[in-house]
């Protein structure tokens, strides 16, 4: 569904971290080159029904911001490790 919206050799990669369930990695990121967007509790609902009735903070990232957080994920310098990645290109 992604592959008609991304423009052709340009990719979006995906990638899932293992944070040895220490709960560090809780929020999550959608990171550019420019720019950033955090979301508190995930991108998905929650499955427990109580969890439901709590609002999810998204945030626009400062460059700066983005840039700190694009480090810290960054697979060379990360101290988390990549469970699962998954890239998709544009055609």
């Amino acid at each position: 569904m992604f592959t008609p919206i991304i423009p052709k050799g340009k990719g979006i990669t995906f990638n899932w971290w293992n944070d040895n369930l220490s709960k560090e990695i809780h929020p999550r990121y959608l990171l550019m080159e420019r720019a950033g967007i955090r979301y508190d509790r995930g991108f998905q609902e929650p499955h427990d029904r109580e969890e439901r009735e709590f609002t999810t903070d998204i945030s626009i990232l400062s460059v700066h911001e983005s840039n700190e957080s694009w480090k810290q994920y960054s697979k060379e310098l990360s101290h988390f490790k990549i469970e699962k990645t998954l890239t998709i290109t544009g055609k």
